[in-house]
């Protein structure tokens, strides 16, 4: 994926989006909402679930399994190109004025964001992930401890994102 970032970094949306839509049986609902949104209108939290559903929606289709390549090419544009959108959009999202729940709402959205983004070497991301889904439960459920927990497993993305960051300048 780091090798089409560059080739690939402008990915127009409604030209991968056009590109693959015959092979994927028409467009989702939730990929049609963030080629609506992509401009910058709606909820951030809401535009961020729709991308993570068309992204997951993308590997079903093939971008799991390369066994066509030039399928898999397509998938991937159009994958660049949601995650482009989901990228401004968190960016927007320090506009926005959340409570706690669409905070922690939108932090997990992100971490499945990014564990998306690094398919090869994301375990660290989902099981903080999975983590950051019990410390919501446990923060619905009074768990006075969910402020650490939620800590901790910042820290551990915060972690991982530092050590892909060494990683890429250590190339």
């Amino acid at each position: 994926m780091d090798e089409c970032k560059p080739l690939h970094s402008g990915a127009d949306l409604n030209e991968c989006v056009d590109a693959c839509a015959g092979r994927l049986g028409g467009v989702s609902g939730a990929l049609e909402y963030v080629r609506k949104m992509q401009g910058g209108g709606g909820d951030v939290i809401d535009l961020l679930t729709a991308s993570l559903e068309a992204r997951h929606e993308l590997r079903g289709a093939g971008l799991a399994e390369a066994s066509d390549p030039d399928w898999v090419r397509e998938l991937l544009y159009l994958d660049l190109a949601i995650d482009e959108v989901a990228r401004r959009a968190v960016e927007r999202a320090g506009e926005a004025n959340y409570d706690l729940e669409g905070q922690m709402r939108l932090a997990g959205v992100i971490m499945e964001s990014l564990a998306l983004s690094l398919p090869s070497s994301n375990e660290d991301v989902v099981l903080a992930l999975m983590e950051w889904k019990r410390v919501e439960e446990a923060r619905r459920a009074g768990d006075l401890q969910w402020a650490l927990r939620a800590k901790a497993v910042v820290d551990r993305v915060r972690m991982v994102g530092r050590c892909k960051l060494t990683l890429l300048n250590t190339r």
